[in-house]
């Protein structure tokens, strides 16, 4: 494939998985208590006080439950694995937002650090093995260490974190296809799904948004030509859906899907 050029065909493709290099997925949020004042990403971890759930500077976590069953060998889950990004250039220049991923064992209400030092940006939070209720027992939270922050949660009784963003690593690109939304609340809520990538200076650019308003009511849409956004040198490049409440204490949830490919 042409660098900056989609054939019409290329999501079909990749979905079917017959394009090496290529990977297909689907981040999905949720939230409770989406505010009327600030703009918030989608998530179960995320508020008026705390609208983004990812750190301010690369760092070392911990990972904690607040179920004693949430242990290597316990009923619920075991073990997790993170999926995050290095810093972006120029912060990093000798591994510019590349992705990497760690697995923890759980050790139940006893905080397990991260090996890794350097989680800039939050992609995946997953349960990979579980014991035999096959759910969170407990409320499992990915903090900064001493937990004063957390950056992702897995509610009890659930089976993942609730975090609508992606992040693109780097010398890939991103085709979001389609996208889910919900509002269970009278107030209703509006969504903004942002495509967006830095420039030279890494400031934020956004490359395409779409809005969405709803009340009690919940609307898909697949996009005929998706939306695209690429990664070439290392700089901050993501796919958000960002929400705000037309009154207070809204109730929402989303999803979107997309493919990675190479560059």
């Amino acid at each position: 494939m042409t660098k900056g050029i989609v054939p019409p065909e290329y999501p079909i493709n990749a979905a079917m998985g017959v394009i090496p290099g290529t990977t297909v997925g689907t981040r999905t949020g949720t939230s409770s208590n989406v505010p009327s004042s600030i703009a918030i990403i989608l998530s179960n971890v995320t508020s008026a006080a705390f609208p983004s759930n990812q750190p301010a500077t690369a760092q070392q976590m911990q990972i904690v439950s607040t179920s004693a069953n949430d242990t290597a060998a316990g009923i619920g889950i075991q073990q997790i694995t993170i999926t995050y990004l290095t810093a972006p250039f120029p912060i990093n220049t000798l591994e510019p937002f590349k992705k990497k991923t760690e697995v923890i064992n759980m050790n139940g209400v006893a905080p397990v650090l991260t090996n890794a030092t350097d989680i800039y940006r939050i992609d995946r939070f997953i349960p990979t093995r579980v014991g035999s209720t096959g759910v969170a027992m407990g409320t499992i939270s990915l903090q900064s260490v001493g937990g004063a922050i957390t950056f992702e949660r897995i509610e009890a009784f659930e089976t993942g974190s609730n975090t609508a963003a992606h992040y693109v690593e780097k010398g890939y690109g991103t085709l979001v296809t389609d996208l889910a939304f919900g509002c269970s609340t009278a107030g209703g809520t509006i969504l903004f799904l942002i495509v967006s990538e830095s420039d030279p200076s890494g400031n934020r650019v956004g490359l395409g948004q779409l809005n969405t308003e709803l009340a009690n009511n919940a609307t898909t849409r697949t996009f005929q030509t998706p939306r695209v956004t690429t990664n070439p040198d290392g700089r901050e490049v993501f796919v958000l859906m960002a929400i705000k409440g037309r009154a207070s204490n809204q109730a929402a949830s989303g999803s979107f899907s997309f493919i990675d490919y190479p560059l």
